[in-house]
């Protein structure tokens, strides 16, 4: 005697609760990446002023950085006193028909002379004016 099968339900995924999770997940990437900020990795403690600038250029610049012990980047990247004068002529170069903004931070504690060293090298790289971040005394 046969016996009849019972038919198995195949299964099903519903798509539409995947749909909402990934949707959800690319929000949560969009939104985080507008926020984002290139920023070097070294603490930087900036001098106060009683009138700080808010705004240092139009286009977004590129920031170089002394930090307290005398260290020089650019951007993220550390580079050495000797290297400055190319790293700037070099982006200077791959912005063409743009112009470079370029703005200084320094360590308030960062010595005098090295945050002379990197003015008079950017002066042989052909900078002739550089705006400084700073802090508004509160």
């Amino acid at each position: 005697m046969k016996f009849p099968r019972p038919r198995r339900a195949s299964p099903v995924i519903t798509i539409v609760s995947l749909i909402d999770i990934l949707t959800i997940v690319l929000i949560f990437f969009v939104v985080t990446m507008t926020f984002k900020t290139q920023q070097a990795q070294v603490q930087i403690n900036l001098p106060e002023v009683k009138v700080a600038a808010d705004k240092v250029s139009e286009n977004e610049p590129v920031i170089l950085t002394v930090s307290e012990n005398g260290d020089i980047y650019l951007g993220r990247d550390k580079i050495a006193l000797e290297e400055v004068g190319a790293a700037i002529k070099k982006l200077q170069e791959e912005r063409k028909p743009q112009t470079l903004a370029l703005a200084l931070k320094a360590d308030e504690k960062a010595s005098y002379g090295a945050v002379l060293a990197v003015l008079d090298a950017l002066k042989q790289a052909g900078i002739t004016s550089l705006p400084a971040f700073t802090k508004q005394k509160s």
